[in-house]
């Protein structure tokens, strides 16, 4: 059987940067003020621009201009701005991989941001923390395709002419381990949640997950919708019994319905338009 941790070890993903690894830890400590987290943040320019952008989007739809980092932790809460630094930082670490075109690896994290943030529309009824590690999870639930690209280069390059996402099966058919496995691996190296690190080890085999089933509905919603997002307008308009079965399953299993997705239509397409700010 191949062995995930020896995989790993030979590829040559960056170590994990210091400030993700100081936002990890801030977040998982219970007494973590926003004082101590600005202070974090800041020593990141690129960080503080992207977030400034974020909380000014349409998305959020401010009145006025917000331009203190202070000021977006408090609007936006530091579980969210903790899971946002954290994947944005993780997605800069990744940009220089080896063996890995530079197109692709902006296609798996462009895949991976706007499901991030089409999950802070799907679950916006759930607490601040739960979105918060919804939308981490959302984040980094693919970085084991770029894993794979830098590990076997061509052979699985070569699988992604047509399908930049291949189906999991045809992955370990091929290679004998999956994305999931070697992204989940990664994380649990670098320490991220113990519930996003399940997250990622299971969004294609929910059985096996040991939480809410209603978190790996959420990311697999997402990452439908996600993949729609070429002819997404097309794919709104149309009417609800031409909608995809697996679809209608993963809303109705996360308390949705058509209905409810064409009535959001202009939040959706917002939170696009903010993965795409969150891309420059």
């Amino acid at each position: 059987m191949i062995d995930k941790k020896a995989i790993i070890q030979a590829t040559e993903i960056p170590s994990i940067p210091e400030i993700l690894q100081k936002i990890l830890l801030l977040t998982e400590d219970p007494l973590a003020s926003s004082r101590q987290f600005e202070q974090l943040v800041v020593q990141e320019p690129g960080l503080v621009t992207h977030l400034l952008k974020m909380v000014n989007s349409a998305f959020y739809a401010r009145a006025k201009k917000v331009d203190s980092i202070q000021h977006a932790i408090v609007l936006l809460g530091m579980n969210t701005v903790s899971s946002i630094a954290s994947g944005l930082v993780l997605i800069n670490s990744f940009h220089n991989l080896s063996g890995v075109p530079k197109k692709y690896v902006r296609t798996v994290f462009r895949h991976s941001i706007v499901s991030a943030n089409l999950i802070n529309v799907f679950a916006g009824n759930e607490s601040i923390k739960k979105r918060g590690v919804l939308y981490l999870a959302g984040m980094v639930y693919d970085i084991g395709h770029l894993i794979l690209g830098q590990h076997f280069r061509e052979k699985y390059m070569c699988i992604t002419q047509d399908d930049p996402f291949p189906p999991i099966d045809e992955e370990n058919r091929r290679f004998e381990v999956d994305h999931s496995d070697l992204g989940s691996e990664l994380l649990n190296k670098w320490k991220f949640p113990d519930d996003v690190v399940m997250m990622v080890r299971y969004h294609h085999n929910s059985e096996d997950y040991d939480g809410d089933e209603k978190d790996i509905s959420y990311l697999k919603a997402c990452d439908f919708l996600s993949k729609q997002i070429d002819e997404l307008d097309s794919y709104l308009s149309q009417d609800e019994d031409q909608v995809d079965g697996m679809f209608s399953d993963l809303l109705d299993s996360i308390g949705w319905n058509w209905s409810m997705v064409q009535e959001s239509r202009q939040n959706i397409f917002q939170a696009i338009d903010l993965a795409r700010v969150l891309m420059i």
